[in-house]
């Protein structure tokens, strides 16, 4: 059975969130989306009927979503918040239920 996670990760700068993308593709994550706002695009969202609680105040946010068994998306999901944890990175959410998911 397969399983999806969302994670979205925040990031003060659009260079540092660049970088992580190239380090998610390079830690050999095949994520089943991803996709990169920067800070207009999330004032956008966030002042439309959209609003899904995305931070105003981050230059740039990364939404990842990974697909397949439980066991292997532990190990993906620890290996994003790497990513993330270095230098420009803040905060992850992690949300694996469907509803939850979908608003993010």
């Amino acid at each position: 059975m397969s399983h999806h996670f969302a994670v979205r990760m925040n990031f003060d700068s659009v260079d540092s969130a660049a970088r992580a993308v190239s380090e998610i593709i390079a830690t050999g994550i095949l994520p089943a989306a991803l996709e990169m706002m920067d800070n207009a695009t999330i004032r956008a969202v966030e002042a439309s009927i959209y609003a899904a609680g995305y931070p105003v105040d981050a230059a740039a946010v990364l939404l990842c979503e990974v697909a397949g068994l439980v066991d292997g998306l532990d190990t993906d999901v620890a290996r994003l918040h790497r990513c993330c944890a270095r230098p420009g990175g803040g905060s992850v959410r992690i949300a694996p239920p469907v509803a939850v998911r979908t608003r993010l």
